[in-house]
């Protein structure tokens, strides 16, 4: 009974309500094949038994899956079987002591005494307390959005539109069913940022009993994704309360990531040369599309060759390319490759067929940049650098979602003056990719219950997010401490919890963590990471005491910054402060001396 399955601990001592799972091996040395094998374990009236890992679901013991449930096991041979057992509201036997429960067995070829023995679980009365529910009182729901998610609308549903709603794959068959929900609900904040959902009385107060008592909320928003791929579409949605007895409480979801597809297309510029006609030699700029080798002459017409580099920085295909090229006032094109419908001074290149993910199209124009002995383009105040392209738009037909799309892809290019009017020009200091690295944090920490009593188990949360660039890939290892009174408090990486406290929980994490993702980890009970634990499951003591969480937190005793070096280090630590009650109890773990990570 019970042990640890992913982050679940699972204990063969459990309270009202709580669930553990059985595990059954039987192996066959007897000589004989048994076949028509049949289990089932048989607890009291209250104590719910459910077979688990059915449906090829893998069990938690990979090798397990060829002789799961078998009705026939060979000579040699084993089966095994795992069962859910619940302790419901309904069990009406003793608490507060272990018993025992026998395990049906019968088959064919086994031998007449062969007995499985029995099944032995442990009640924990929680010192004479039990599970009780109590009203919600001013029930808030908020939910936090990026800049590039606008919500239109939000209402209250059934469990049956929810399935609905999830049986629809398209827009339009989603706008009728959307239109059909009366019990509309008043959303404020729907501008990028924090929104606020204005539930009903009968929401807001009403008693929620865990399966039971369910409250769903249909929102319909829009989203213009920046990039290609994973995009945040939720940082999370939270809700704050008071229970009966005055205590504020707060739980918070978990992100929501979805996939974007469809064709981006994009536009680089290069001046390929820019001949004046007093020097006679090309200033060439192929290769690096570095405007300042091609320098215009002031008060002069200077012959250029710019090209217009379109690449698809999507992933489907932009198909039935097309490109406007606009261009300013001055500018007398001369030529165009391939050639271009030329009307005034915009461009049109027609049927460039399709752009493929990551392929790239090239244009060409041969043009005269006309400029008066100051510097100027068609009597503009040019200042030492003269526009030549405005814009570049495109229209296309985005494969993925079959839609005509029609958009700029290209902003203003400009070349040097040589001997233009000098001018104070003030350009923005900008950093790109200053640092393409993982940011990791403490995005949430929370002990559950929030006031507990000394002696009785806890549960503790934590919750870590990747805000950087850069993500983590799965089997490569990173490190959370979590702390509990640390004297003194950590401050940077290299100071594992048992350097600096009693109690606490050393794991290490090796799935991974997308840039944007997020992590919640939840530890119970005295087997949490044992080896580089040292944790009883509960607090001790009664009176005041800190929690620390950090995340990147060893990397070798030298190492201050932990494995990534960050933009921001200090996000990598949050506290929780929390008040126990009762006297103490329970037994102290004894400390040790753990392995150097």
């Amino acid at each position: 009974i019970g042990g640890k399955e992913g982050r679940t601990i699972l204990h063969s001592l459990v309270r009202r309500g709580e669930m553990t799972r059985l595990r059954i091996e039987i192996n066959n040395n007897t000589g004989h094949p048994f076949t028509n094998v049949q289990v089932q374990p048989q607890p009291p009236t209250g104590i719910r038994v459910t077979r688990t890992y059915t449906d090829n679901v893998p069990p938690p013991l990979f090798f397990d899956l060829p002789f799961l449930y078998a009705e026939t096991i060979t000579d040699a041979g084993r089966g095994v079987y795992y069962f859910d057992l619940v302790v419901s509201d309904t069990y009406t036997g003793t608490w507060g002591e272990v018993i025992t429960f026998p395990i049906a067995f019968s088959a064919d070829g086994a031998p007449e005494d062969f007995r499985l023995p029995p099944v032995q679980l442990g009640l924990d009365d929680g010192g004479g307390a039990y599970r009780t529910y109590g009203r919600a009182r001013t029930l808030v729901l908020t939910d936090s959005i990026p800049t590039y998610v606008t919500v239109l609308s939000a209402a209250l549903v059934t469990a049956d539109d929810v399935t609905a709603l999830g049986e629809v794959t398209n827009n339009a068959d989603r706008a009728p069913l959307f239109a059909a929900f009366t019990r509309t609900l008043p959303v404020t904040g729907t501008a990028p940022g924090e929104l606020t959902f204005g539930l009903p009385a009968e929401v807001q107060t009403r008693l929620y009993t865990p399966g039971e008592d369910v409250v769903y909320l249909a929102v319909k928003g829009t989203m213009t994704p920046p990039y290609p791929g994973p995009n945040l579409a939720n940082y999370g949605a939270a809700i704050t309360y008071r229970d009966e007895q005055g205590g504020q409480w707060r739980d918070t979801s978990e992100s929501l990531t979805v996939e974007a597809g469809g064709a981006i297309v994009h536009t680089e510029y290069t001046c390929l040369s820019a001949e004046p006609p007093a020097r006679g030699t090309p200033n060439s700029g192929e290769g690096g599309g570095d405007p300042t080798t091609c320098l215009l002459q002031a008060g002069e017409d200077t012959p250029v060759t710019l090209r217009v580099t379109l690449y698809n920085a999507g992933d489907y295909v932009a198909q039935n390319l097309t490109t406007t090229l606009t261009l300013p006032a001055g500018i007398s094109v001369t030529g165009t490759t391939p050639p271009a419908e030329v009307q005034g001074q915009t461009l049109l290149w027609y049927g460039l067929g399709d752009l493929a993910p990551g392929s790239l199209k090239v244009v060409e124009l041969e043009a005269i940049v006309s400029l008066n002995a100051a510097g100027q383009l068609a009597r503009r105040a040019e200042p030492l650098f003269v526009p030549v392209i405005r814009r570049t738009d495109g229209q296309f037909v985005d494969a993925f979602t079959q839609r005509a799309i029609q958009t700029q892809v290209g902003g203003e290019y400009r070349l040097p003056v040589a001997g233009g009017v000098p001018s104070s020009v003030y350009l923005p200091l900008i950093f790109k990719d200053y640092l393409f690295a993982p940011d990791l944090l403490i995005a949430g920490l929370r002990l559950t219950p929030a006031r507990p009593v000394a002696g009785d188990p806890v549960t503790v949360t934590v919750q870590i997010a990747n805000r950087g660039r850069l993500a983590i890939p799965s089997g490569q290892t990173f490190w959370l401490d979590i702390y509990l009174d640390p004297n003194p408090a950590p401050t940077v990486a290299g100071q594992r919890w048992a350097d600096l406290s009693d109690y606490g929980i050393g794991f290490e994490i090796t799935d991974g963590l997308p840039a944007g993702g997020e992590k919640t980890l939840t530890f119970r009970g005295v087997y949490t990471y044992a080896q580089y634990s040292n944790w009883p499951g509960y607090i001790p003591t009664p009176g005041d005491h800190t929690l620390y969480a950090f995340v990147d937190s060893w990397n070798g005793p030298a190492d201050a910054d932990g494995l990534f070096t960050e933009a921001d280090e200090a996000n990598n630590i949050a506290s929780l402060r929390f008040s126990v009650t009762g006297s103490p109890r329970g037994v102290a773990l004894p400390a040790g001396t753990y392995p150097l990570r």
